[in-house]
């Protein structure tokens, strides 16, 4: 066979991928299902597929980047991965089509947000290895050093958003930080270390309220009152001096930003490092600038920003929600694969801070872990 159509596949996810790049529809019957009017597909097209939902269709949300369970080459044999569902015979189709295998990749642990400085300072603080003391301040130091500084001067918007089921009063208290009693602790922010949140776009401030068309959302645009000194975390972080990734702390800073709760200890202690160096505030990446076409930029300020007079409010608005989007694709649900705990994955990493363990042992020791199966669907 030279070629296969999107009509020889059992799977939706599958059928729908193959439909966004497969060619014309062939008027003849297809050389492997013997049907006619599905959409042209080649092997280049094919290989597409292939990586478009097998590959990218497993990176798991918790990776924040690149971090496929799955890659295929031709030194790999079909069968190594299974689904027990239609998917198998639409993964054999394409692997013999292809003369290709599907296996389980163990991609290096910086692709989760694993450097050398998150290890370091994560470790593992139950047994001590975490670093500690005036080392554990040097680690910070050399982060902050690589970061750049913005400022944000008189003149410039921030905007910020409450939602609720009623409107609260256009007065400047209303979209400062929490006052005491009232504040909750979340990413960079705790109740004796308060945050401001903001942002530089309508857009961000609304992903981040997770608003619904339920709520009442206010707008309230601010400016600085005077010049405010940030450091930035989301872009020009010099790591011309890194020489891998485990040593970039741009892959930290995107590590912290995506990941769950389990890091916000870690988020928090980088905040109050920023504010001991007097700096106003901070710039973040937004936990949905990887689902966004644009890189979403939220600006923290510490303190009470409005009640201090660092900004002054100009105006609050209401926001009705016009119109909401998803764009999505399609990957693999695979019930015979255990899920990877994330505390595996950081007790490998404590273990490669520690120097208890090469980096092929890791590898090995990964491989292992995506290797855990059950029996059949759960």
């Amino acid at each position: 066979m030279d070629q296969l159509c999107t009509l020889c596949f059992r799977n939706f996810g599958v059928r729908r991928e193959a439909e966004l790049v497969a060619g014309g529809p062939v008027s003849s019957p297809c050389p492997n299902c013997k049907m006619i009017g599905g959409g042209f597909l080649d092997r280049g097209v094919c290989e597409q597929l292939l990586r478009r939902f097998f590959v990218e269709g497993s990176i798991p949300p918790e990776a924040g980047g690149h971090a496929p369970v799955y890659e295929f080459n031709p030194h790999h044999l079909h069968g190594e991965v299974l689904f027990a569902t239609e998917l198998d015979s639409d993964l054999e189709l394409l692997s013999r089509f292809l003369s290709v295998g599907l296996f389980h990749y163990g991609p290096p642990l910086w692709r989760f947000g694993h450097t050398d400085h998150y290890s370091a300072l994560k470790g593992n603080m139950e047994d001590g290895t975490a670093t500690q003391g005036e080392a554990r301040k040097a680690i910070w130091e050399e982060v902050i050093a690589r970061c750049s500084i913005k400022t944000l001067e008189p003149g410039m918007s921030i905007f910020r958003v409450r939602r609720g089921q009623q409107l609260p009063p256009a007065i400047p208290a209303e979209f400062d930080t929490p006052p005491p009693g009232l504040a909750s602790e979340g990413r960079y922010d705790t109740a004796e270390r308060p945050v401001f949140y903001g942002a530089e776009d309508v857009e961000t401030c609304l992903h981040e309220s997770r608003v619904t068309l339920s709520d009442y959302i206010a707008l309230a645009t601010f400016t600085p009152t005077r010049p405010l000194r940030l450091l930035d975390l989301a872009d020009n972080i010099d790591d011309s001096s890194a020489r891998t990734p485990f040593e970039q702390v741009d892959v930290f800073m995107t590590r912290l930003a995506y990941a769950g709760k389990q890091d916000y200890d870690l988020c928090r202690e980088l905040a109050a490092e920023i504010e001991e160096r007097g700096f106003d505030g901070f710039l973040f990446i937004s936990y949905f600038a990887q689902a966004h076409r644009q890189k979403l930029r939220n600006i923290a300020l510490h303190g009470r920003p409005v009640q201090s007079g660092k900004l002054q409010l100009l105006s609050v608005n209401r926001i009705r929600l016009a119109e909401t989007n998803y764009k999505y694709s399609f990957g693999p649900h695979n019930d015979t694969s255990l899920p990877i705990e994330p505390t595996a994955i950081e007790e490998l990493s404590a273990r490669m801070a520690a120097g208890t363990i090469s980096s092929q042992e890791v590898s090995a020791e990964f491989e292992r872990l995506l290797n855990r199966r059950s029996e059949g669907p759960r």
